[in-house]
C-alpha cells in the first residue's frame, strides 16, 4: 500500500495560481510593479543603480500618493500598507497559511487584507501540529474565513477520525464558493465514504480525491457547471455514477483515474463536448468505451490492465485525438468504430499523430500527409527474446508499410537491452522510414556494460538508414513520462522529453 500512497501523492497536482480576477477590486487598473534589483542596471531608465547592500525595495505605480507633510522615510517605512487592494490580496494568496495569518500584524489595514482574500488553504502547512490541533485550527479557519475560498488542499488529515468534522467542513466548502478542493484520506487503505456535501460544491473548478469512496450521485447530484478537472486516486466510484458526473460537468476537460483497483470496470464516455484529456494511470479496468467526444486530444492508459483477461477500448467519432498509448498487444484489443484493430499490424488508425505500444505490438499507424507520426516501442521485459525475430522476420511479417516508410518521422525505442531481436526490429525500421528524423534509444535499466551497448549502436548507425539526414540519440535515464506530462495537454509529446540525450560513438 506504499506503493499505491507514493504513487498517488506523485500524480496530485499543485494548486495553480489565483487568478487576479479572483481578488477584489475597487475598479482601478491593476498595478504595474517597477524592480529596483541590485545589480541589474537596465531596470533604471537612466537612474544610477542602488549600491550592492543597498535597500531594494518595489516602487509601485498607481499607489495612493502621500499625505501632505508625509516625509519620503515615512512613506518608505509604511509602503506596504500603500500597495493598492488587489496587489495586496495576490501576495497573502501566494503565502503559506502561518505567513498569511501573520500579515494582520503589519498594520490596520493589512487587518482586513486576509478576510478579503480568496483562502488559500494547505493543511501541509501545519504538518508540525498534532491531528487534534490540526483539525481544530482547520475548523476555526474555515469558520473564521468570509470566503469565497480559492483553494483547499487536505493532504495530511486521517479523516476517519474526524467524519463528523469532516462533513462540517464540506458543508461550509460548498456554502463559500470553494473552486478547488483536493481530499487525501490518510492513512492509506480506507473504505470511507466522502461525504454527500460534496456533490453540492457546484462552484468547483478543480476536484481530486484519494482514498475515499465516491458517493452515489442518484438523487444528490445536481452537477457541476465550472468543474474542468477530475482526479480520482485509489476512489472507488460506481461505473453509473462516473458517468453521471460527466454528464453533469459540460466544461470538463480532464480526467484521470489513478490507481483505481476497483470501480468502475466499465468506463464510458459517451457524447462530452469538451474532454481534451483522458489518463487511466496504474489502474484496473475491462471496457473502456470512448465515442462522439470531438474535442478530445489524448488518452492514456499506464500500466493499465484489465481485471482479467484482455482490456477493450473502443473508440469511435473522436477526430481530433491525437495521442494514444500505451498499448500492449497481450493486455489490451482496441476497436475503432466497428473495426477490430489487430494490434501487429495497425494500419487504419487514421488521425492518430503519437501512438505507444510495446515491440510485440509493432505496427504502423496510416496518416495524412500534413501528419506528424511517432512511433514507439518497448521491449517486453516479461518475455525473453528467442533469437527469431531477426530481419527477415519483420520484414516478412510487415513487409512495406507505407506509413512507416512515407510519414514516420521520430522512433523513440524504450527499455533497451541489446538484444539481436531487438537490433533487428531498428534495422527493418530505419531501412524502412524514409522520413525518419531522430531516432531515440532509452537503455533498459537492468544494462551493465554500456560499453557493448554502445558498440552495437554505433554498429546499427552504420547500418543502411533510408532517410537523409536522421540523428540518433541514446537516453540512459529513462524517456522522462510521469503522469504530470501525460496530464498537460500543452506538452507535446508526453511519452518523450529531449533531456539527458548522448550520440552514440566508437572511441576511435
Amino acid at each position: 500500500m506504499d506503493s499505491v500512497k507514493a504513487v498517488v501523492l506523485a500524480c496530485l497536482p499543485h494548486p495553480s495560481p489565483p487568478d487576479i480576477s479572483d481578488f477584489p477590486s475597487r475598479g482601478e487598473d491593476p498595478p504595474r510593479i517597477v524592480p529596483y534589483v541590485a545589480g541589474l542596471s537596465d531596470c533604471y531608465a537612466g537612474e544610477d543603480p542602488p549600491a550592492a547592500g543597498s535597500v531594494v525595495h518595489l516602487a509601485v505605480e498607481g499607489a495612493p500618493p502621500a499625505a501632505p507633510g508625509v516625509t519620503e522615510s515615512d512613506v518608505r517605512s509604511d509602503q506596504l500598507s500603500s500597495l493598492p487592494e488587489q496587489l495586496c490580496s495576490n501576495i497573502v494568496a501566494r503565502l503559506p497559511l502561518r505567513d498569511a495569518l501573520g500579515t494582520r500584524e503589519i498594520s490596520k489595514r493589512w487587518l482586513s487584507v486576509w478576510p478579503s482574500t480568496p483562502l488559500s488553504l494547505n493543511d501541509s502547512d501545519l504538518a508540525g501540529c498534532r491531528l487534534d490541533h490540526r483539525i481544530r485550527a482547520i475548523t476555526r479557519i474555515l469558520h473564521m474565513h468570509p470566503g469565497p475560498f480559492y483553494s483547499v488542499s487536505l493532504l495530511l488529515t486521517c479523516f476517519e477520525q474526524a467524519k463528523p468534522v469532516l462533513r462540517v467542513w464540506t458543508r461550509i466548502l460548498a456554502n463559500k464558493g470553494i473552486k478547488e478542493l483536493c481530499l487525501v484520506n490518510q492513512p492509506p487503505p480506507t473504505e470511507m465514504d466522502l461525504p454527500l456535501e460534496v456533490l453540492n460544491c457546484a462552484t468547483l473548478r478543480r476536484l481530486w480525491v484519494a482514498f475515499f469512496r465516491f458517493p452515489s450521485t442518484s438523487g444528490h447530484f445536481e452537477g457541476y457547471p465550472s468543474l474542468r478537472e477530475l482526479g480520482l486516486c485509489a476512489t472507488a466510484i460506481e461505473a453509473s455514477d462516473l458517468e453521471h458526473m460527466l454528464q453533469s460537468s459540460p466544461v470538463l476537460e480532464m480526467l484521470a483515474l489513478i490507481a483505481s483497483y476497483d470501480e468502475p470496470m466499465h468506463i464510458c464516455v459517451h457524447g462530452h463536448s469538451s474532454l481534451r484529456c483522458m489518463v487511466l494511470w496504474m489502474s484496473i479496468a475491462d471496457e473502456i468505451d470512448v465515442d462522439n467526444t470531438c474535442l478530445l486530444q489524448r488518452l492514456i492508459l499506464w500500466n493499465t490492465r484489465s481485471s482479467g483477461g484482455v482490456l477493450t477500448l473502443k473508440i469511435a467519432r473522436s477526430p481530433n485525438l491525437r495521442v494514444l498509448g500505451y498499448m500492449e498487444h497481450m493486455l489490451h484489443k482496441l476497436q475503432i468504430g466497428d473495426t477490430i484493430i489487430e494490434l501487429k499490424s495497425m494500419h487504419n488508425v487514421a488521425y492518430l499523430t503519437f501512438c505507444c505500444f510495446d515491440v510485440y505490438t509493432f505496427g504502423a499507424v496510416e496518416g495524412r500527409d500534413e501528419d506528424f507520426i511517432l512511433i514507439y516501442g518497448k521491449s517486453a521485459e516479461s518475455e525473453k527474446p528467442t533469437g527469431k525475430l531477426n530481419l527477415s522476420y519483420w520484414q516478412r511479417q510487415a513487409g512495406s508499410i507505407e506509413c512507416l516508410s512515407r510519414h514516420v518521422k521520430k522512433v523513440c525505442f524504450h527499455g533497451f537491452s541489446g538484444y539481436r531481436s531487438e537490433l533487428a526490429f531498428l534495422r527493418f525500421v530505419v531501412a524502412e522510414a524514409m522520413e525518419l528524423e531522430l531516432l531515440v534509444i532509452t537503455l533498459s535499466t537492468s544494462v551493465s556494460n554500456t560499453a557493448e551497448i554502445n558498440k552495437k549502436l554505433v554498429d546499427l548507425g552504420k547500418s543502411y538508414w533510408a532517410s537523409k539526414d536522421p540523428s540518433m540519440f541514446v537516453n540512459q535515464y529513462g524517456s522522462g513520462f510521469t503522469f504530470l506530462r501525460a496530464a498537460n495537454c500543452l506538452v507535446v509529446d508526453p511519452f518523450f522529453s529531449m533531456e539527458n540525450l548522448r550520440v552514440p560513438s566508437n572511441d576511435s
